[in-house]
């Protein structure tokens, strides 16, 4: 007499996952990010970025101002003039804190939109062998800057500079501000942030030359030649950032730019003018 053979087990939902067939090195899906902000977003964020940089440095230049009124006795007067005025602590001054106040807006508007917001403004290195490359690039485009000053009769020093300069008062502050904290406060906006909106809503291209235009007018404080050359560079650190992907080295190479600028003011200042 034979025995029937007992019916197969049904699987149990408490077995290993190699048991059950899936492996534990199997990777996770992972959740994709939402895309970046559209076009008119981009705009409006980028409004309330400049209205924040604006409303930021007017404050800390009031700020300034009024200690120093206090600290020479003195009763505080407002002057419109002092809003314009080419002065090197203030500009030290107001570019630490509009590159906190506004870099703080960025991280938060990449993290509204669901990214994580080093992956939104691209902070992650680029190659070696692209920052060898980009950076001798720059140092190519800084010589024929200097060269197409010399050949058509401008400055290579603009006249700002060598005020803000002379008018620092503490040198290490008003290095920090130019090399460190512009570079980073500026590129993550334009490279990062506007760059990441714009070339998913006009194109790359596009992208960088608005970005290049923009940038350039902040500097008003420079003549037409030198806001020409702003936008050249602005053009290329666009490019830097399409070819790499990488927001930091765009601001790596703006604060080589901008201590080689920091350099021949030095130069000029101490040993020439």
């Amino acid at each position: 007499m034979m025995l029937d053979e007992p019916p197969p087990r049904e699987p149990s939902p408490y077995k290993s996952p190699e048991v059950a067939g899936v492996s534990e090195e199997q990777p996770v899906a992972q959740v994709a990010e939402p895309p970046p902000w559209g076009f008119w977003a981009t705009v409006g964020w980028s409004l309330l970025w400049f209205v924040l940089f604006v409303v930021t440095q007017v404050a800390v230049l009031l700020l300034v101002l009024v200690v120093r009124a206090l600290a020479a006795g003195q009763d505080f007067e407002f002057d419109a003039k002092e809003l314009t005025k080419n002065d090197g602590l203030v500009l030290s001054a107001v570019t630490f804190a509009s590159t906190v106040v506004c870099s703080a807006l960025l991280f938060g508007l990449a993290a509204l939109r669901g990214w994580p917001p080093p992956k939104y403004l691209a902070l992650q290195p680029a190659k070696r062998g692209q920052t060898l490359r980009w950076l001798g690039g720059l140092l190519l485009l800084m010589a024929a800057f200097d060269l197409s000053a010399y050949l058509t009769g401008h400055d290579v020093v603009p006249d700002s500079m060598v005020e803000f300069y002379l008018s620092a008062q503490w040198l290490p502050l008003f290095a920090l501000a130019l090399v460190i904290a512009a570079p980073i406060g500026e590129e993550l906006f334009f490279r990062g942030f506007f760059f990441r909106g714009m070339a998913a809503s006009v194109g790359p291209v596009a992208a960088i030359v608005m970005g290049a235009v923009l940038w350039s007018l902040m500097h008003a404080q420079y003549e037409l030649f030198h806001l020409a050359l702003i936008g050249v560079f602005g053009i290329y650190l666009g490019l830097v950032r399409l070819r790499t992907g990488s927001t930091t080295l765009a601001i790596l190479l703006h604060a080589v730019n901008n201590f080689v600028a920091l350099a021949q003011t030095a130069v000029y200042v101490e040993w020439i003018a």
